[in-house]
Formats: structure tokens, C-alpha cells, sequence
């Protein structure tokens, strides 16, 4: 994915590089991502790659490519991405062009279904507030959100329709994020296996990844709050990998 470091960059490493550091390259590649997965090696290695970039003659000519002409200082409606791996981000409305762009890739191993399981598939919950039902927990919409009661021990639950191969839920909390709960699967939706839990649930996104499993239902179950409300997700996300 390509991103431009003035707008927007902090939050692409709080969102993407965070997610995935020290996560094993799809495919079984015997590295991990950026800086073999430590922190402060990667933070070194985007330091390094920006420093090489600020050298670069203030009178070069800025490449074109597809969206934009060379040496067009402002181009709107032009920031590239190309996600690999499954990991995108809203598109950015303008660059400055002069600014320097890092490239980061993730790749995912070929032929790996990227596709999110969860998205207009039917869902239940174990409570709703009237303006937050669960199916805006799927909607591929992260302006939506699915509000429980505001009490702790509720749950969230997708059917994807048919037995497929899962391996990661991504939770995009609201501000009643929880603050201990599970993910658990099933293949009836009556006998259910935990996959992944948490006692130290603080909010924003959370990567659920587990080793694969066979299921047909996914659930979330909201242990106890991390506020006095209930328990709010923008979007619950399943995907194979």
C-alpha cells in the first residue's frame, strides 16, 4: 500500500503496522514483517528510508503515474493504494506531491481469499439498543454500529452462510469497546469452541488471529465492559487468514 507521510501516516501505523507486526508472512515465507517483526528495527528501517528520501534535491522533478502529471505539485483525489495482504485504508482525498511516499507492502500468500466472510451476511445478538441493530455490525459500513444493553455477558453472532475456513476476526470498536471477551465458532450454531479471548481489551481495532479452524458461525461474547454502556462495534470482519 502506498501512503503519503504528511496526512494521515499515523494513523496507518496504528492501524496497519501495529496489526501485523511479528505476524508470520502468509504462505509459510520464513520472515516476519518489517524489521523481522521488532518494533524498534522497523521504526529504524521507515527512519532511515524517509532520510534517504529529505536528501533528494528540492528541485527534482516529481514522477507522474496514472492519476497525476509530472511535476504537478498538487493532485487531488490521487493517493494510490495497492493493499496486499487485506489491509486497506479509506482513500485520502489529496498529496501534496512533493512530499515524499513510503511504500509498504504485506503480502499474502497467491491465491489466498482476502474476502471479509462477515460482510451482509445475517447476524443476531444477544440485545440491541432500538437504532443500533446487529446487521450494521456487517454492513461494510464503519460509520454503523451495533449497540447491546448496557450490561456485561452479551453476544454477537454472524452465520457466513456455510462451513468455511476461518482464521481471523477484526473487531472495530466504538467507544464501549469490552474490555474481556471471547471468539468462539461453530458448525451448528449450538456446540461452540473458543478461539481467541482477552482480559485486557482496550478499544480501537483488535486482530483476533488463531490457527484455522472449520466453521460456519462466529461470535463475539462481550465478557465484561470497558465503560458503563454496553458493548458497540462499528464492524466485526472474518476473514480465512
Amino acid at each position: 500500500m502506498r501512503h503519503a507521510f504528511q496526512y494521515g501516516w499515523w494513523g496507518y501505523v496504528d492501524k496497519d503496522l501495529r496489526a501485523v507486526l511479528g505476524d508470520p508472512v502468509a504462505g509459510g515465507l520464513g520472515r516476519t514483517f518489517c524489521g523481522g517483526g521488532d518494533l524498534i528495527s522497523c521504526r529504524q528501517i521507515l527512519l532511515d528510508t524517509l532520510r534517504t528520501a529529505a536528501t533528494t534535491p528540492a528541485a527534482t522533478t516529481y514522477p507522474g503515474d496514472g492519476s497525476c502529471a509530472a511535476g504537478d505539485q498538487w493532485c487531488a483525489d490521487a493517493i494510490i493504494q495497492s493493499p496486499l495482504g487485506g489491509i486497506k485504508h479509506a482513500t485520502i482525498a489529496w498529496q501534496n506531491r512533493p512530499t515524499y511516499q513510503q511504500v509498504v507492502s504485506f503480502p499474502a500468500r497467491r491465491g489466498a481469499d482476502l474476502t471479509n466472510l462477515a460482510v451482509g451476511r445475517p447476524v443476531t445478538a444477544s440485545s440491541n439498543q432500538l437504532l443500533y441493530p446487529a446487521a450494521r455490525a456487517v454492513d461494510g459500513d464503519l460509520g454503523t454500529r451495533w449497540a447491546s444493553s448496557w450490561s456485561d455477558n452479551q453476544w454477537i453472532r454472524v452465520d457466513l452462510g456455510g462451513v468455511r475456513q476461518v482464521g481471523r476476526v477484526i473487531l472495530a470498536w466504538e467507544a464501549a469497546y469490552a474490555r474481556s471477551y471471547r471468539i468462539e465458532v461453530s458448525t451448528d450454531g449450538t456446540t461452540w469452541r473458543q478461539v481467541w479471548s482477552t482480559t485486557a481489551g482496550d478499544g480501537g481495532t483488535d486482530v483476533a488471529a488463531f490457527a484455522p479452524q472449520q466453521a460456519r458461525y462466529v461470535r463475539m461474547v462481550g465478557l465484561t465492559r470497558g465503560t458503563s454502556y454496553g458493548f458497540s462495534l462499528w464492524e466485526l470482519s472474518v476473514y480465512a487468514h
